[in-house]
């Protein structure tokens, strides 16, 4: 079993709460982490290492790292990397690594223009500490001979993580399909991650949006076509998930409760 290391997550008496205080937490770590950075967009530039020092600082000195993303694509231009170390038997998450687009190759900055890219990563990271049933649900999917990890999440970029229309009756049965193949435990383990991801992204794009209009107002730029969370249609996808997770739950306790009458 992966360990989630103590510096991959905040202290429980800091993280504690239900999920709602939990992400409204998040959300006032990543609005206290753009006004630190005020000066430097003021300046139009953002250093890489300025951002690790306030992330740092105000997580609890989580590792956390922040560089270049030198693979970054137009649909891809940032990422967050979870990192394992191992010793023997043992293996435990112990950081976060958010790559991001650079001002320009090897400059170590962020440019202000891509003020929504980073902090569309930084919530992310914020939710996943304050939350760390988000991070514990990928690794226990990651762990399982069961559950192919590749092939769950190109189901997931392909039906669930998209902006092409479709209709949430053709989800549905898209969603059944893949099920169909995995016991009942694994769906439960499938169902909740398709929960998570949606909601931290939901909110990550919130976020990114927010904060490129802010720092447009301090450094006098111009807003971006940020594409927002609504295109992506999560809130009914993530109602759609939640009710097919009910189902198996509801169907899991029945079976159970007939085994017990049986014994």
């Amino acid at each position: 079993m992966i360990k989630l290391g103590t510096s991959a997550k905040l202290p429980y008496s800091i993280s504690r709460g239900s999920a709602k205080a939990r992400f409204k937490n998040a959300a006032e770590y990543n609005n206290k982490l753009f006004n630190s950075l005020k000066t430097h967009i003021f300046l139009k530039e953002i250093p890489f290492p300025a951002m690790t020092a306030e992330v740092k600082k105000l997580a609890n000195n989580i590792d956390v790292k922040i560089y270049e993303n030198f693979f970054q694509t137009s649909q891809i231009p940032a990422k967050t990397k979870m990192l394992l170390r191992r010793d023997g038997a043992s293996t435990e998450l112990c950081r976060f690594d958010i790559l991001l687009p650079a001002k320009y190759e090897y400059s170590n900055s962020l440019n202000p223009n891509e003020t929504y890219v980073a902090f569309h990563e930084t919530r992310h990271l914020f939710d996943q500490i304050f939350m760390p049933k988000i991070t514990q649900r990928t690794l226990i999917a990651n762990e399982k001979p069961t559950i192919d990890t590749k092939w769950f999440m190109h189901f997931y970029h392909d039906v669930f993580y998209t902006v092409k229309p479709a209709k949430l009756q053709d989800i549905k049965q898209k969603l059944n399909n893949y099920l169909a193949a995995h016991s009942d435990c694994d769906k439960v383990d499938i169902l909740q991650l398709l929960r998570y991801l949606m909601t931290t992204e939901k909110h990550a794009f919130a976020d990114g949006l927010k904060f490129q209009k802010k720092a447009d107002k301090i450094f006098g730029g111009k807003t971006k076509d940020v594409i927002t969370a609504d295109e992506y249609n999560f809130p009914k996808k993530i109602k759609l998930v939640e009710k097919k997770l009910r189902e198996v739950l509801n169907k899991m306790r029945k079976e159970n409760a007939k085994q017990i009458q049986n014994q």
